[in-house]
């Protein structure tokens, strides 16, 4: 959630108590089947750019606000499970305490979901990584140069890691041909997985299959299974991430706000000098800074014979600069896939 959501919220319900009126009523969501995830409309935004809460699944017991007896606004929901179509579900003061809704069967989907937990039991075949450098100059993270000789040392880095790491992993060796397939299919594929909403994919009514929306797909996938030893499957494991690092003159430029914003708040007295760190959010919206000094990796488990995502999981670990810390952070990475304890060596 970024912080305009918050302030949203915050004020929405600043307003509700100033105004001394206003009540809950609690409803109580069952579904036929259970355990569906319940997501609720936010009132009054535009869901392209803020999503549905997650409420939980059912049975689900839900607190929905009015202003008085006479408020007549409607609370819409969304239920989702697997193999079952999504149900739209409208609550307002005239609803019953509790609401009954029976799915309706999708014949053509199974409606059995992936279990993270059979992580470690899995052999999965290793695309190749691209671990993203940049190298950020100014100070609201906009102006970002990519640095291909630090993105092929932390790609071999998080490779070669891992491969240590996690038993039950194998490297693909693409072809030049299937190289050529992964050139032209990596973005795209990267864009997919990082428009995939981890916590809600098990709930999606049909499995995500990358090839009904990407079709280069399919022959890269029957040129790796044609290649590779044994067929290169059943799953392929997907990694990429971003590192975004600053420059010596972004650094500067952090220190000359830091020491103006801090001169600044002393001579208004908005705060104590007392009360200050000397790492204040600067003079622009740090909503809109690129996050330094970090690594943002995401991580998709593919049926190779269907192209289907199972799992999506992604974590933040230390600049890829930095080789004690982030090759640190990859062990967390290798635990995420199953290693049973296994330690670095």
């Amino acid at each position: 959630m970024t912080m305009m959501n918050i302030r949203l919220i915050m004020l929405a319900l600043g307003a509700a108590l100033l105004s001394g009126c206003g009540m809950m009523r609690e409803y109580t969501i069952q579904t036929t089947p259970a355990q569906a995830m319940v997501l609720q409309q936010r009132q009054g935004l535009n869901p392209l750019i803020f999503p549905p809460l997650r409420l939980g699944t059912t049975p689900l017991k839900k607190q929905l606000f009015y202003s008085d007896e006479n408020d007549a606004r409607q609370h819409r929901l969304t239920i989702m499970k697997r193999g079952y179509e999504a149900e739209p579900l409208v609550i307002d003061k005239s609803s019953p305490p509790k609401v009954e809704v029976a799915l309706r069967r999708i014949p053509e989907v199974n409606e059995r979901v992936f279990d993270p937990a059979t992580l470690p039991d899995l052999r999965l075949h290793l695309l190749p990584i691209t671990v993203q450098v940049n190298r950020v100059s100014d100070l609201a993270g906009k102006e970002k140069t990519p640095d291909s000789e630090a993105t092929q040392a932390a790609s071999e880095t998080v490779t070669n890691q891992l491969l240590r790491l996690r038993t039950r992993l194998t490297k693909l060796e693409l072809s030049e041909s299937a190289s050529l397939q992964w050139q032209a299919m990596n973005p795209q594929l990267r864009e997919t997985v990082n428009g995939i909403d981890a916590a809600l994919l098990p709930y999606q009514p049909r499995p995500l299959l990358i090839e009904s929306g990407r079709v280069g797909f399919a022959p890269l996938r029957t040129t790796l299974k044609s290649e590779s030893p044994g067929g290169a499957g059943p799953f392929f494991l997907y990694l990429s991430g971003v590192c975004n690092v600053d420059t010596a003159e972004r650094t500067a430029k952090k220190a000359a706000a830091d020491v103006a914003g801090f001169l600044l708040q002393g001579i208004t007295g908005s705060m104590s000098a007392a009360r200050v760190p000397m790492a204040t959010p600067y003079f622009h919206d740090s909503r809109l800074a690129t996050p330094s000094g970090e690594t943002q990796l995401q991580m998709a488990v593919i049926d190779a014979a269907s192209s289907e995502v199972l799992h999506v999981d992604r974590l933040v670990i230390a600049d890829c600069t930095q080789p004690e810390a982030f090759e640190s952070g990859l062990v967390e990475v290798a635990k995420r896939l199953g290693t049973r304890g296994e330690a670095m060596k």
